[in-house]
């Protein structure tokens, strides 16, 4: 599945998708390498893959999975909230970026499995 498209550098893979006791941690590569800027936000989207539902998204009201922090990064990895008693093999976690300069727009999404 591709939640997000476009030209902007999506991270060049996960590190980690932990779920536990309703929360999940993301861990994934921050550096840029082309077009990706320190300003870029990363937005998370994740499914339960046995019945196709969204169980959550980071960006409800417009947030994001973490902010802009030093050059040369794309910010610090954090935790996003579940329900809890989900099953790990179950779960996919997708991650893009959106760029807030405005120039560019979004990256195609990365999944990964959780565990």
């Amino acid at each position: 599945m591709l939640v997000s498209h476009g030209d902007l550098e999506p991270t060049s893979g996960f590190t980690s998708a932990i779920y536990s006791a309703g929360t999940l941690t993301l861990t994934f590569v921050e550096t840029f390498f082309t077009n990706g800027l320190a300003t870029d936000v990363a937005y998370c989207v994740v499914v339960n893959k046995k019945n196709g539902k969204i169980l959550s998204t980071s960006w409800t009201n417009d947030t994001y999975l973490y902010g802009p922090t030093s050059v040369g990064t794309r910010g610090t990895p954090t935790t996003m909230t579940l329900p809890t008693g989900l099953t790990k093999a179950n779960l996919v976690a997708y991650i893009f970026f959106k760029d807030v300069a405005g120039t560019i727009g979004y990256s195609d999404s990365v999944a990964v499995q959780v565990t």
